[in-house]
């Protein structure tokens, strides 16, 4: 075995070589619950998806648990959010956000209006489901539509809802779990790293990061952090209400969650909620554009995958790895070296390294 620790986009070059091997379809399997998450042909499409009633019996069947460590055992919810967050599956109404959005940008410029500046304001689901980094630039009915277009509002709430959850690792939970000796060279990578919810709050602090380093969010203050769920959501709202009324701008809440939008109306601001597709959109997917961005979420999230055929692991958490590791979204790769493949592969990863000036360990 050979062990890379190199960008997700590097496993491109590995379904190219397993394609052009003459293999006509590559499985994603979750090794932990022995199970197949998803299978694609060659035109990029998905051919075959589990469902989440075939993850929950694999999952019931791969593990044992007490009532209080249940939630560290990955669920069919977190596959699915992997396909949105990656760019993979779009809202459902992302088209129509395209209209609002161009509409809005031109109205903006019109007399009257031009005079108050105007911002998009972001919640925290907006974050997790990494919007602007993997679903932008949207191709609407009425024209393109650029996250540069629009000037951003991040309330400190939202980044606190994220922050507090990169905090956790594990403690021997894994092993409490996970009792099989299959799943023990896994546990060794993963064990004593982020928890679950760490590990999917990092992929919302990327999104963050973006918003801050690349379209310079403004920061809203607020002291305040409720510890109940929706109460954060209304002082979310709140804040960004008090913060037009203070500076006399214009701003819209957009969110991906409708009761989001009745806060936005009591705290007198205009809202666009996004809607998450749902699982029945798996069959036929495109994935021409999002595999890279899929892959390395969904190791992330649930710690590993495997890529089938040749046999190659993914792990989106390691033993070792760097905050800078997530900021690159960089996954370890552990090949096969009597896989027919194996060599093709290393020189392209080496080749890949060269002309995109990034390094790589192995």
């Amino acid at each position: 075995m050979s062990t890379w620790c190199a960008p997700s986009r590097f496993l491109m070059a590995l379904v190219n070589r397993i394609f052009g091997y003459g293999r006509g379809v590559i499985t994603i399997r979750y090794p932990l619950y022995g199970t197949e998450l998803f299978s694609f042909d060659s035109s990029f499409k998905v051919k075959s998806a589990s469902s989440k009633h075939k993850f929950y019996e694999a999952r019931k069947a791969a593990t044992s648990w007490s009532k209080e460590l249940s939630h560290e055992a990955p669920e069919w919810n977190q596959v699915m959010d992997s396909f949105v967050s990656s760019g993979t599956l779009k809202p459902q109404n992302l088209a129509d956000f395209a209209v609002w959005a161009r509409k809005t940008l031109e109205d903006r410029r019109r007399p009257e209006l031009a005079a108050r500046p105007f911002f998009l304001a972001i919640d925290t689901n907006v974050a997790y489901n990494r919007l602007f980094t993997r679903h932008f630039p949207i191709d609407g009915p009425s024209g393109v539509v650029r996250a540069p277009d629009f000037r951003f509002l991040l309330c400190d709430v939202v980044r606190r809802e994220v922050d507090e959850q990169i905090k956790r690792k594990y403690r021997g939970e894994l092993n409490q779990i996970f009792t099989h000796p299959e799943q023990e060279s896994i546990l060794k990578e993963i064990g004593g790293r982020n928890v679950l919810v760490a590990r999917r709050a990092k992929l919302a602090q990327n999104e963050i990061d973006y918003l801050d380093k690349t379209l310079n969010a403004l920061t809203v203050p607020c002291t305040e952090f409720p510890s109940d769920k929706e109460d954060r959501d209304i002082l979310i709202a709140k804040t960004y209400g008090a913060f037009s009324r203070d500076r006399n701008v214009d701003i819209a809440l957009l969110t991906m969650d409708q009761n989001m939008v009745d806060h936005a109306k009591n705290a007198q601001i205009m809202s666009f909620s996004l809607r998450v597709p749902g699982a029945s959109e798996l069959e036929k997917v495109e994935l021409h554009y999002s595999l890279w961005h899929l892959l390395h979420d969904l190791a992330v999230a649930l710690g590993v995958i495997d890529i089938e055929p040749f046999g190659t692991r993914v792990y989106g958490e390691w033993a070792g790895k760097t905050t800078s590791d997530y900021g690159a979204e960089r996954v370890k790769i552990v090949l096969d070296d009597k896989a027919p493949i194996a060599n093709e592969v290393v020189r392209d990863f080496r080749i890949c390294a060269k002309v995109l000036g990034v390094s790589i360990s192995g």
